[in-house]
Formats: C-alpha cells, sequence, structure tokens
C-alpha cells in the first residue's frame, strides 16, 4: 500500500496489487536428455499498471525456500542440462507502483535430466585363494562408469590378512557414473558373472555386493 498526495492536498491510498504469477517449461514433458535445451518461461500479470521484475530460484527439493540464481532476472531461463539430476525452479515476481511493491512466487517445476542410461554392468573380480592377500582392483569391459576399490569383508569386518580357507567373504564395489550416463531405476549389476546385491543407488553412483 503506498499514499500519494496530489498538488490539490488530495490524499490518495494506492494499494499496490500481488502479481498472478506461472511458469512453464518448454519442451513441456520431461525427463529430458542430457544437452537438451530446457527453457523456462514466466508469465505474471497485474491490472493497476505497476512494473514487474523477475528473479529465479533453484532447489534440491519441491518447495519455494530454495536460492537465487544469480543474474536470472529475465521472464525466460534457460535451465543447465549438462549432467543427470532432479532440480526444481520457480520464479518470483514483483510489481512496483509508485515506490511500492508487491512480491509473489510461482508453481515450482520439476526438471529431470536423465543420462545415457547404465542399465546393467558386470564387474570382476579376483576370487579368493587361501593364503593370497586380497586384490583390491575390479575389473570391467564396460564404459560409462568408474568403479572404485573392491572391499573384502567377512562377517561384517574388514579382511586384514590372507585369505583363509571355509571362510565365507563379501567383495562390495561403488561404481560412479560418468558425466553424461546414469544408473535407472531397472539397474542391476554383476559381481564375476554372478548376480550382485545392489545398494545406496542413485542416478549418479551404486553399491555391488557379493557374498
Amino acid at each position: 500500500m503506498g499514499v500519494v498526495v496530489s498538488e490539490d492536498g488530495t490524499i490518495e491510498v494506492i494499494e499496490v496489487e500481488m502479481p498472478a504469477v506461472t511458469v512453464r517449461a518448454s519442451p513441456e514433458s520431461g525427463p529430458y536428455n542430457i544437452g537438451t535445451a530446457v527453457t523456462l518461461t514466466a508469465a505474471a500479470s497485474v491490472s493497476d499498471g505497476g512494473i514487474i521484475s523477475y528473479q529465479w530460484y533453484r532447489n534440491s527439493e519441491d518447495n519455494a525456500n530454495g536460492t537465487p540464481i544469480e543474474g536470472a532476472t529475465a521472464p525466460q531461463y534457460t535451465a543447465p542440462t549438462g549432467e543427470s539430476g532432479r532440480t526444481y525452479y520457480y520464479v518470483t515476481a514483483t510489481n512496483t507502483l509508485n515506490g511500492k511493491t508487491a512480491a509473489a512466487a510461482s508453481n515450482v517445476l520439476e526438471v529431470i535430466i536423465n543420462g545415457l542410461e547404465i542399465t546393467n554392468v558386470d564387474v570382476r573380480v579376483t576370487t579368493p585363494v587361501k593364503g593370497m592377500l586380497p586384490d583390491n582392483l575390479a575389473y570391467k569391459e564396460d564404459t560409462g562408469y568408474l568403479a572404485g576399490a573392491v572391499a573384502w569383508t567377512t562377517g561384517g569386518s574388514p579382511v586384514t590378512g590372507a585369505f583363509m580357507g571355509e571362510v565365507v567373504y563379501t567383495a562390495t564395489v561403488t561404481l560412479t557414473a560418468n558425466m553424461g550416463f546414469m544408473f535407472p531405476a531397472n539397474f542391476t549389476g554383476k559381481i564375476s558373472g554372478l548376480p550382485a546385491t545392489v545398494s545406496n543407488k542413485s542416478f549418479s553412483a551404486v553399491t555391488l555386493s557379493y557374498t
């Protein structure tokens, strides 16, 4: 609300209208592949003749408590799509009239970027042999990811010396997707040709273990 005093002394109370603002994405339907041009467009309107300004925000969660995007103050914003992941965007529209302002936040848009899918892998490890020290290297022929060191455990405890006979060992290895690649929901993995347990899975990393 603002107050304006005219030349004849008349006092006029000015109500600053709250903008009505929405955002949409183009192309409209995701998920999007890496490198796809995704443009977010804000549409805001007021009927009181005020001037509308914008500020775009991003967030890792589906709410309007995000972080301002530096320099993103135009009605359109091009979302980064260089790597896989999930980001939420919204904009605030501010109506300025006679030095007074009123602001409103838009709806929140979810933008999911999918990389090239790594649907299954087979990571090779050196089979434990009695008297042999553990080999912590993981061997792979697949592309699109990196394999970390193999962790050998028995009964939940790390193996610190040579393998012993008649002992059950578990091999665990974490895989990290390269830029432009991702592990989808239906990902499966093997260790030395045998079905592995999949855990700690995300778009960018996954852990395989086999006992």
